[in-house]
């Protein structure tokens, strides 16, 4: 069933005004290419931080040091996005992922991203990018804060 939005555009013709919102948000900082960075990803919160990813993978060409370490949580393994794209990023950055209800044949993490977090000693320097639920962005902000990554130096994005 079409949304009331949808059924409206469909029966509109050439002219009829068309009401718009947006842009929303704002991108992501400017990328420090000596800096290391933090990525988490919750659910559907990878597509947004794609083209970020992206960024990074440039700047990580530049200066062949810089960490990146990339945390991606989902609900299953059915629902983590971009799998080809994780691979290749893989060979790049440090890439985690983990579910929280593993599937026949799953071999990898289970449990929050915030578990996989502090294994990972990330700390004082850093830069941080987070999208993801609410809960798990206040979260992973926090304890990267008290990591010792600078408040300013953690970005949050909603999904």
């Amino acid at each position: 069933m079409a949304s009331s939005s949808t059924t409206a555009l469909c029966a509109s013709v050439p002219g009829d005004p068309v009401g718009m919102r947006g842009p929303f948000g704002r991108g992501w900082a400017q990328i420090d290419p000596d800096r290391s960075t933090v990525v988490v990803a919750g659910g559907i919160g990878l597509a947004p931080v794609r083209l970020h990813l992206e960024s990074l993978l440039a700047a990580r060409r530049a200066n062949a040091e810089r960490k990146v370490v990339l945390i991606v949580g989902a609900r299953s393994p059915a629902e983590i996005l971009y799998p080809e794209q994780l691979d290749d990023w893989s060979q790049h950055f440090e890439v985690h992922l983990t579910v929280d209800q593993p599937s026949r044949g799953w071999t990898g993490e289970v449990g929050l991203v915030t578990s996989t977090l502090t294994r990972l000693g990330i700390g004082p320097g850093s830069a941080a990018a987070l999208c993801g639920p609410e809960v798990m962005m206040r979260v992973v902000a926090s304890d990267l804060v008290a990591a010792g990554i600078a408040p300013d130096a953690v970005e949050v994005s909603l999904e």
